[in-house]
C-alpha cells in the first residue's frame, strides 16, 4: 500500500555524497551514438541519459570505480531518437534497421505495432495537456 524505499542511516552513512545530473536532449542523441560507435552496443534515450550522467561525474571527480547502468528500455521504442542518432534519415523501416544495427531480435510486440490501429494521435501544448487528459477519460468511460 504505502510502497516506499528507504536505505538504513548505517548504510546511508557509508555514502560519501549524491549526486544528480541532467542533460539535454542534443546530448542524448550524441550519447546514443557514442556508445554504439566505441561500443557497439545501441542504448535508448533512458540509458543514454543515466551514461551522461556518469560520464559528467567521471569528468568532474576523475572517480573511474567500475560502474554498472542497469538499462530497462529497448531502443526499438524511441525508432525517432536512434534514427536521429545515428544519422538515418533514409532508412524506410526502421526497425529492420535497428535489428541489424544491434543484431538483436525485434520483440514481438513492438513488430505488430505497425499492424494496429493509431489511437492516440493529437498533439497538445503543455496548457492543452490536462483537457485532452479530461476528454480521454470521458471517452473511455
Amino acid at each position: 500500500e504505502n510502497k516506499k524505499f528507504t536505505i538504513p542511516v548505517k548504510e546511508f552513512e557509508k555514502i560519501p555524497f549524491l549526486k544528480a545530473y541532467n542533460t539535454s536532449e542534443d546530448d542524448v542523441l550524441k550519447t546514443i551514438k557514442s556508445v554504439f560507435e566505441e561500443d557497439g552496443y545501441l542504448i535508448d534515450p533512458h540509458t543514454a541519459v543515466a551514461k551522461g550522467a556518469l560520464n559528467k561525474y567521471i569528468e568532474e571527480y576523475g572517480n573511474k570505480r567500475k560502474t554498472v547502468i542497469v538499462s530497462t528500455a529497448s531502443p526499438y521504442k524511441f525508432t525517432s531518437a536512434i534514427k536521429n542518432a545515428l544519422n538515418l534519415e533514409s532508412v524506410e523501416d526502421i526497425l529492420k534497421e535497428i535489428s541489424s544495427l544491434s543484431e538483436t531480435k525485434i520483440p514481438k510486440n513492438i513488430k505488430n505495432l505497425e499492424n494496429l490501429e493509431i489511437r492516440f494521435n493529437k498533439e497538445a501544448t503543455f496548457n492543452e495537456v490536462e483537457n485532452l487528459l479530461k476528454e480521454f477519460i470521458h471517452e473511455e468511460n
